[in-house]
């Protein structure tokens, strides 16, 4: 009797039709959505599934695609409109391309190369004041010299960087005193 129903209910789809994608359109103001809806009902009826008796077969038709058409509404929400894809296209994309890429390892690789012909101290002084923004004075005392000394092994270091890597400067450092203190600024 299921599959009864069903083809009677697939025969009652095709007999009203016209009359069905009108009723539709009314009710959803949308033809393309009405036509879509009693395509995807009729879908649907090829599915298997028990369907019980149907007193009116239109009427059970016309529920079925009201709402199916909910449901492809629905499903439409969660999508983007064309302006908010459009708008998506235009934000510029930050992100480095694969040259620049390549370009920044290769000088990552050449400063490392730098860095390793520098005598021990010269070498972590300048990777832990300009990486790690360690303070002069913490290095000092770690290495049992002072402050000046370790400013002098930053700037020896800045040279040899700028000199082997052939850049008038490496860095611009804004001079911190000698003390560690951080300069204060005129706010």
């Amino acid at each position: 009797m299921t599959e009864a129903m069903r083809a009677h209910l697939r025969r009652s789809l095709l007999a009203s039709y016209s009359d069905l994608v009108g009723r539709l359109t009314r009710r959803l103001g949308s033809s393309d959505l009405a036509a879509e809806a009693l395509h995807e009902t009729y879908l649907r009826l090829e599915q298997p599934g028990n369907i019980g008796e149907v007193a009116n077969p239109e009427s059970y038709l016309f529920r079925a695609a009201v709402n199916t058409a909910a449901n492809l509404r629905r499903t439409d929400s969660r999508y983007l409109s064309m302006a908010e894809i459009h708008a998506l296209l235009e934000i510029p994309d930050e992100a480095p391309d694969p040259e620049r890429i390549a370009l920044a390892r290769g000088e990552i690789d050449a400063l490392k190369r730098v860095l390793a012909e520098l005598p021990k101290r010269q070498s972590v002084v300048f990777s832990e004041i300009i990486f790690q923004n360690t303070p002069y004075p913490v290095l000092a005392e770690r290495f049992g010299v002072s402050t000046r000394t370790i400013y002098k092994d930053v700037e020896a270091a800045l040279a040899h960087c700028a000199r082997r890597l052939g850049k008038k400067s490496f860095f611009k450092m804004e001079r911190r005193q000698l003390s560690g203190k951080q300069k204060e600024t005129g706010s």
